[in-house]
């Protein structure tokens, strides 16, 4: 006889693949005295509003720190190796954890991808996120961040190393409307659209807003050296 289904509100799911070209070991390095990982765990662990954590990974450094909270709060997914490549995509990581809980009897009414990798993102950035779409009823919420520069600064270079595609009527970046960007910090879905449409970036998604400072995100050591920079000095 199958488990009884218990229902909660919100599914926070964190990924933390053990392989990166980038930036090797990037989900364990001691960022400010402690590991990148930590710091998404913590800031999900501190809201109320996130009824479990979920740590999805195939590195045992990463479980083992994981572990180490001892929280019935968190719980923890060893990850196939065929969603532990370079070419897996997020999303599938996501199903495949989501179908996980559902094993252990877990459903939740939303699921929240926090990637490691945005450390800077705070407990009130999650909570926020999280109320405005319970507020909005919506099915997919993502976090964004003003641009640093304007798109109509941004082009090609051709093979004459020629710039193509900058509008060139735009000459201060104060006459230029404010634009945004996806942060990598936040994304919020129901189960129900990341079953039936596999994105975490729908076309009904709307956007919780970020302030750029707590947007950084770590692709490789230039960033994790600034992101430092701003734990230690700022």
């Amino acid at each position: 006889m199958r488990e009884e289904i218990k229902r909660i509100g919100t599914l926070a799911i964190i990924p933390a693949r053990k392989d990166s070209k980038r930036l090797p070991r990037k989900n364990v390095l001691a960022l400010a005295g402690k590991p990148l990982i930590n710091w998404s765990i913590d800031e999900a662990l501190k809201t109320q509003l996130v009824d479990l954590v979920v740590v999805t990974s195939d590195d045992e450094e990463v479980i083992s720190i994981a572990k180490a909270y001892q929280s019935p709060r968190v719980e923890i997914i060893q990850r196939p190796i065929e969603l532990a490549t370079d070419t897996a995509k997020s999303v599938d990581v996501v199903i495949h954890a989501l179908i996980e809980m559902e094993a252990r009897g877990v459903w939740p009414e939303r699921v929240v991808l926090l990637q490691p990798t945005s450390p800077l993102r705070t407990e009130s950035d999650i909570e926020g996120a999280v109320r405005l779409f319970v507020e909005m009823r919506a099915d997919n919420i993502v976090s964004v961040c003003e641009v640093d520069h304007p798109t109509a600064w941004c082009g090609k270079v051709d093979e004459n190393l020629g710039l193509v595609g900058i509008d060139l009527s735009v000459s201060r970046s104060q006459e230029a409307e404010k634009e945004y960007r996806l942060n990598g910090a936040i994304y919020i879905v129901t189960p129900y659209t990341l079953k039936e449409q596999r994105q975490l970036v729908t076309s009904s998604a709307k956007v919780f807003m970020m302030d750029k400072r707590r947007s950084l995100d770590i692709d490789d050591i230039f960033d994790f050296k600034q992101c430092e920079f701003f734990l230690n000095y700022l």
